[in-house]
């Protein structure tokens, strides 16, 4: 029986979608110091994974034996890009700060993972 396929349109609009209400959650729970930490983090969260969706997404049948690792690189260089990005903008985090940057990366991991599952499900990987 096959399983339903969704669209990868629908995919990373349900993403972006999720993306904007834990933005403004957030928001409501943060000081103003945060806000441009908090728009910098969700930016870049919704970027790096919005491109990994779209790649897994469209490329996943032809790489499907290498989607776990298309997941652990782009996972190596959504961290190493952000730790780039931080260096040279100087941007300091404090513990006050934290959720700001770690809330949109574990929703977006988690998004990915069940992407990257959902996608592995579906494929055969009989020849």
């Amino acid at each position: 029986m096959n399983k339903p396929s969704f669209k990868p349109a629908f995919i990373i609009s349900v993403y972006l979608f999720i993306m904007v209400i834990l933005f403004f959650i957030n928001r409501f729970f943060e000081p103003v110091e945060n806000y441009n930490l908090m728009y910098w983090c969700y930016g870049f969260n919704a970027l790096i994974t919005s491109i990994y969706l779209f790649l897994i997404l469209y490329l996943g049948e032809l790489f499907k034996h290498q989607i776990g690792f298309v997941f652990l690189g782009f996972a190596t260089i959504k961290i190493a890009l952000f730790l780039t990005l931080k260096y040279y903008k100087s941007i300091e985090i404090e513990a006050t700060q934290f959720i700001a940057f770690f809330l949109p990366y574990f929703a977006s991991v988690v998004y990915e993972i069940l992407v990257t599952k959902h996608i592995l499900d579906k494929l055969s990987f009989k020849e």
